[in-house]
């Protein structure tokens, strides 16, 4: 990996985790030499690697994390102390090891910190030379990069990092906190980074798999003989692969279609390189002039088996790339070439003018020289100053400069809190004592002893008071009731609430803590990571549903208080118990609260981006309520008036209009999109850009004309480039080779004449809904015309018959064409006898009436939007024909 000049071939290593025993799980993974294959349900997997290293789960696992370094480490620094700069990309899903791979454990540190050490021992390498070292790190998430060694408060709106490309200088880092190590540790700065983003987490339950870290190392090496070199090492800990199109990661679903059209001897669309800035980092490491080196970590188990063939391939795609490392520029060579190409491209300016190409180059290249003054000026002076600004922004937030760990073993009475998040890196990283005898104020102002930011925080949350370190209680004022969550349940009452051992305090939707009272009597304890992990399942983190037999509505009442859209459907629940066997009620209720939890954070996201369109979401159940709950569940996205100003509680109110239905499945997908709008809402520099935008806007759906524009759009883009290639932002255009044009053209056009009949077929779809919709209209009318005859007050309801509950429909019923009995319906009218109208308990079979042989369908759907008395509201809903469902549960 330190060779200079030549092509150099991308080295993978395999790092592989072997099934923890005893186990009765197989293992799907085999290595002969220096071959690694992956057994799978879709097949074999295999490709040749250079490195081949397997983990350990006995006592000697240091030794693992120590060879590792052995393997791959030392030929980093050597390269590094000669000038050339390293790139170093760990990829593998989710539990691989990847980040432990990177960062380690105190007691077993991994990469980055034996890197450090190495850096700053150059005579273990026989190069006795004054070395001087930064470092800075980066997290890439939504496409977006933000400092994480940064000490301004995170609700403050600042210009993010940015990557730029110069072509002879390689990929250069504007906008970054660089510190020296020589006199700080890297473990600070790397505990002091986790904190920060375990505190910019704006969503509980947003993942954190899907954000990327970049760690960088600047090395200054002064030669003996007075000839200095400078080089970059970059470790990249990249996002976890995900299949499914919910948890994908748009910057590494960019850096994959990149290797591997690069990896297929094809030239990567412009777009897809410079749009995304994880695959612009990158760019130098995969076709470059650095050395490269991919870390693949996989999961030997069977049950990982099809994550670790995806990475198996990803890493044999990566072996395909070559570079060509040469050595860097130092920073004077780079100062001095840069203020040439402003001095030339400012002449061209005033020959030619100054266009939007010629002076985005001007600005890009007086930004690298200002970033390089900079950093000339910013070293052992400012090094000092760097750490004071770090300790004063935890001390800001009610946080020490201490590792957790640490401060648990000095501390073993004082009560704290601590955070739990789904990453394990994470979790337990912020902690808060509660000193004994103090009023601890939590919220987002700036005057509170813990302050947070994020979903649902508001500026005066709670208070928790520590009267002898054994007893504690936590109050909240009357308006954050919905905001402050304890084990679960909302707090009735104002008063204060005493507190025990291991509650969790849900604070918004933010931040989830756990309390430790450690003079309390517990049990044994558990490792931190372990204890501070956030439950997958969302009932782990909802109050316990105590049932012993049948589940009844009494039973489940005091639930309903804790969640606003739960108690907007009680009416419903409470007739809908009864008329189910015991399993299948509690299988109901158990997904209807974990949906309208989910669904009470949607609002609080919709009320805080929005707040001016008036949208609320609320959750409906057609047809068969015997089926699985997650199958009949519909989201309805509401526009309830902009003269209102709330939510409404019960019923419907008459200028609300239903905007979209939404699947659960479809739901939980905008949902994860609402979560990234509310962090750059509350982060980014110019806040959330895309409203409107129905590809880019989690509240809208793209219509026929949106994607058929989308198309001709992508098509024209893509067309472009396929005949040129941009050189230094667009300043020279160069044609592409004919057969490579003719090729992508071949691949675009198959492309487009796949999209166009896709566009048929929804136009098609379309069509025949818009017809059912027509036929619902006419219904609607004739019922109007059939209430003609009703007092205005008595034709507002109808009382129905309530059914008994269908048994689910067999296949021979749904396939089987509708009677005409199942397209009647019997209603009982609730209005006093009118002139051309029926008297109260009159009845009227609609089978009378052959012109309306479709009939229509009253179900209980009033209960739902809170009408109370198991009156059903007549709406459009309640008239869908009986085998519409049918045909659209098929």
């Amino acid at each position: 990996m330190d060779m200079d000049g030549g092509e150099a071939s991308v080295q993978v290593a395999v790092r592989i985790r072997p099934v923890k025993q005893p186990c009765h799980e197989a293992t799907a993974i085999s290595f002969v030499d220096s071959t690694v294959a992956v057994t799978s349900v879709h097949g074999t997997e295999q490709t040749d690697v250079d490195h081949i290293l397997v983990e350990t789960f006995d006592k000697d696992a240091e030794a693992s994390q120590a060879r590792v370094f052995e393997r791959l480490g030392e030929p980093i620094i050597r390269g590094a102390l000669r000038g050339i700069s390293q790139g170093i990309v760990f990829y593998g899903a989710s539990g691989s090891g990847k980040t432990y791979t990177v960062l380690g454990t105190r007691e077993k540190p991994g990469l980055l910190s034996r890197l450090e050490k190495a850096l700053l021992r150059p005579d273990l390498y026989d190069t006795p030379n004054e070395i001087r070292v930064w470092f800075s790190a980066l997290e890439i998430f939504n496409d977006q990069a933000q400092d994480m060694l940064a000490t301004k408060p995170l609700s403050e709106r600042r210009h993010a990092p940015v990557f730029l490309h110069h072509p002879v200088l390689g990929v250069q880092v504007v906008g970054a906190t660089e510190t020296p190590v020589e006199s700080c540790n890297v473990e600070e700065l790397i505990d002091f980074s986790l904190k920060r983003r375990a505190l910019g987490r704006t969503c509980l339950h947003a993942s954190s798999s899907r954000s990327s870290q970049v760690y960088c190392f600047r090395v200054e090496v002064q030669g003996a003989s007075g000839h200095p070199s400078t080089a970059r090492v970059y470790l990249f800990d990249l996002a976890a692969p995900s299949a499914s199109r919910r948890a994908a990661c748009s910057s590494l679903t960019a850096l994959q279609t990149t290797v591997r059209e690069l990896s297929e001897g094809s030239r990567p669309r412009d777009s897809t390189s410079l749009g995304s800035p994880l695959t612009l980092a990158l760019r130098d490491a995969l076709q470059g002039s650095w050395c490269s080196l991919l870390v693949a970590t996989l999961c030997a188990g069977s049950q990982h088996a099809s994550e670790s063939a995806a990475t198996l391939r990803f890493a044999r795609e990566m072996r395909q790339l070559q570079t060509r490392p040469v050595a860097s520029k130092t920073r004077p060579e780079q100062l001095q070439l840069l203020q040439e190409e402003v001095a030339e491209l400012r002449k061209e300016a005033d020959q030619l003018g100054l266009g939007s190409m010629l002076k985005a180059s001007l600005d890009d290249r007086s930004s690298l020289i200002a970033e390089i003054v900079k950093q000339t000026a910013c070293q052992t002076e400012e090094s000092c100053k760097l750490a004071r600004q770090r300790t004063k922004a935890l001390e800001w937030c009610g946080l020490l400069t201490e590792n957790s760990e640490d401060l648990r073993r000095k501390d073993t009475t004082t009560p704290y809190l601590l955070n739990m998040s789904d990453d394990p890196v994470l979790a337990g990283c912020l902690l808060y004592y509660l000193p004994q005898g103090e009023r601890i104020s939590i919220g987002s102002d700036l005057d509170s002893s813990i302050v947070f930011d994020g979903l649902g925080i508001l500026p005066n949350l709670c208070s928790i008071i520590n009267s002898d370190d054994r007893h504690l209680s936590m109050a909240r004022p009357d308006f954050a009731r919905r905001h402050v969550l304890h084990n679960g349940k909302m707090l009735t009452t104002s008063e204060s609430v005493q507190l025990s051992d291991n509650d969790r305090v849900c604070l918004g939707r933010a931040q989830l803590l756990l309390l430790k009272i450690p003079l309390q009597p517990k049990a044994e304890p558990k490792p931190l990571q372990l204890e501070c992990k956030l439950p997958g399942n969302l009932s782990e983190l909802l109050p316990a549903l105590q049932v012993q037999e049948d589940i009844t509505f009494e039973m489940v009442h005091p639930l309903l208080e804790h969640s606003d859209s739960l108690k907007n459907v009680q009416c419903y629940v409470k007739d809908l118990l009864p008329k189910l066997p015991a399993s299948n009620g509690l299988a109901c209720f158990t997904v209807l609260r974990e949906v309208c939890y989910l669904l009470d954070e949607a609002n609080l996201i919709t009320r805080e981006v929005r707040p001016e369109d008036h949208m609320h979401f609320q959750v409906e159940l057609i047809w068969d309520i015997e089926r699985n709950p997650e199958e009949v569940l519909l989201i309805a996205l509401i526009s309830y008036g902009k003269g209102i100003h709330t939510a409404p509680a019960t019923g419907a109110l008459p200028d609300c209009q239903v905007l979209h239905y939404w699947s659960y499945r479809r739901f939980l997908e905008k949902l994860d999109e609402m979560r990234e709008v509310h962090r750059l809402h509350c982060q980014g520099l110019n806040g959330w850009t895309g409203r409107g935008d129905p590809f880019h806007d989690p509240w809208m759906e793209p219509s026929a004309d949106a994607l058929k524009q989308y198309v001709l759009t992508s098509s024209c883009q893509a067309a472009t480039t396929c005949g040129y290639v941009s050189m230094e932002h667009g300043r020279t255009l160069h044609k592409a080779s004919a057969g490579y044009a003719t090729a992508e053209g071949d691949q675009l056009r198959g492309r487009i004449d796949e999209l166009v009949q896709e566009l048929e077929e929804k136009n098609a779809e379309l069509e025949e809904k818009d017809q059912i919709v027509g036929e619902l209209k006419e219904q609607m009318v004739q019922i109007t015309n059939l209430l003609g005859g009703f007092a205005p007050e008595a034709a507002q309801r109808f009382v129905l018959e309530q059914p008994e509950p269908e048994a689910p429909c067999s296949k021979e019923k749904r396939d089987s064409p509708p009677s005409e009995t199942e397209h009647s319906c019997t209603m009982t009218v609730s209005a006093s006898t009118s002139e051309g109208g029926f008297g109260v308990g009159d009845t009227r079979d609609t089978r009378e009436s052959p012109k309306r042989s479709r009939g229509f369908r009253v179900d209980n759907f009033g209960a739902s939007k809170g009408n109370h008395g198991g009156a059903a509201l007549l709406s459009q809903s309640s008239l869908t024909p009986p085998h519409y469902y049918r045909d659209l549960r098929r």
